[in-house]
């Protein structure tokens, strides 16, 4: 189980936003917008924070009777880049190919 749920919802004035859900207080923290963005590849997601462009942090809070739907699952991909933009970490998802010691070809021998 994560440590906190990462949860997409649409709201009554009908942006798509991401957020951690606190099911004790029915609000969603820390709250992302998700816009889409034309490009010559086609379209592109992007992760902003809530008042974005006049405030920069990730803060907003929003109460769930501003919630119109709740999506039953979030993107695995999504919630990865949440994390990414919110917390400046970056998640990987091949740590399968992590090996400690033993022979190595190049680099510091820890990841292949």
């Amino acid at each position: 189980m994560a440590a906190f749920d990462i949860k997409m919802v649409k709201l009554v004035s009908g942006e798509i936003v991401l957020g951690k859900y606190n099911a004790e207080k029915d609000m969603l923290e820390n709250v992302v917008q998700l816009q889409n963005v034309p490009t010559q590849q086609g379209m592109q997601m992007l992760l902003a924070p809530y008042g974005f462009p006049f405030e920069n942090t990730f803060d907003a809070c929003i109460e769930g009777r501003f919630i119109l739907y709740r999506f039953a699952e979030t993107a695995k991909e999504l919630q990865d880049k949440y994390i990414e933009v919110t917390t400046n970490l970056s998640v990987s998802s091949n740590l399968g190919k992590i090996h400690f010691g033993g022979s190595t070809t190049s680099g510091s021998g820890l990841i292949h």
